[in-house]
């Protein structure tokens, strides 16, 4: 994206200015790390004069600075949960629509040396909420599973209740931690742990493998296990696709909307989602049939 600016105009040299001065204050979901840290370096090379802070804070934390009128920008990974719209609505709280800034998924995910091969996620959904279920029937396995994830205020924590559970309450023992790394450690050292996070998270790392997974799409229709991969994300071919977005406290000309704008669509972000092995919203990605 290429502004002109011409140097006659003092209204355009006051927006020019207010796009690259200033200081600007950035919260964003700490389930995003490390893969945004790259994001907000190439930000403060590109834009040196700018004085950004970014700050790593809970899903459930950014949530309430948004809607308390104290975080300018979030970037989270999650949708309003229903006691955060319940807020918005009684305390009349407008805000802009959420901009798309990748597509990720909610994965389950093993030790690499674990014979897993497969799940069902009606099987597994079934497993979860029903205490009935036997693993061995429900999951096709002879031991059974620990499901280990972040803590509460995670907001992978939250897409796996409204995604996989559906807002219902499990019937399992869940384990929680309180990092990320926690969760990947515990997965690594317990043959029998399966590991809830996003694909972003694991990427790159050998010690894990995602687990490909089988449901029904909306048509009702049986859709195959496929390697979890950015390639079937972009086509719609995975149950559990979650978005990471851009929240802003108001759209109006200034650092915090130019922030959105870049890291959400400047060319060399979006390439470097897609290196990363996550599906940028506004890249043409086009898919290549091997023969």
């Amino acid at each position: 994206m290429i502004f002109l600016i011409s140097c006659g105009s003092k209204n355009q040299q006051s927006e020019y200015e207010a796009w690259n001065s200033g200081e600007l204050t950035v919260y964003y979901d700490n389930t995003l790390t490390p893969m945004i840290d790259t994001v907000f370096k190439l930000y403060q090379r590109a834009f040196p004069d700018i004085k950004s802070n970014f700050v790593s804070v809970s899903s459930r934390e950014g949530m309430a600075l948004l809607l308390n009128g104290k975080a300018k920008v979030l970037l989270q990974s999650r949708n309003y949960l229903k006691d955060e719209d319940s807020l918005k609505n009684a305390f009349n709280v407008q805000l802009p629509d959420p901009w798309e800034m990748a597509e990720d998924a909610l994965i389950f995910f093993v030790n690499k040396n674990v014979p897993i091969d497969t799940l069902n996620v009606s099987n597994l959904c079934k497993y979860l909420i029903d205490y009935k279920t036997q693993s061995q029937f429900g999951l096709n396995l002879n031991y059974n599973p620990e499901f280990v994830l972040p803590e509460l205020n995670t907001s992978v924590y939250a897409n796996f209740k409204e995604m996989v559970l559906k807002d219902s309450k499990t019937q399992r023992i869940i384990k929680t931690f309180s990092s990320l790394d926690s969760v990947k450690d515990y997965v690594e050292s317990h043959p029998n742990a399966i590991g809830i996070a996003y694909l972003s998270h694991i990427l790159g790392d050998l010690r894990f493998k995602p687990i490909p997974l089988g449901y029904l799409n909306e048509k009702g229709e049986y859709v195959n296990p496929k390697p979890v991969h950015q390639a079937y994300i972009v086509q719609g071919l995975y149950p559990f696709i979650i978005k990471h977005r851009i929240f802003l406290q108001q759209e109006k000309k200034d650092i915090a909307l130019w922030f959105a704008t870049f890291i959400s669509k400047e060319s060399y972000i979006q390439k470097y989602f897609k290196d990363f092995g996550i599906v940028p919203s506004y890249a043409k990605i086009v898919l290549i049939k091997e023969e």
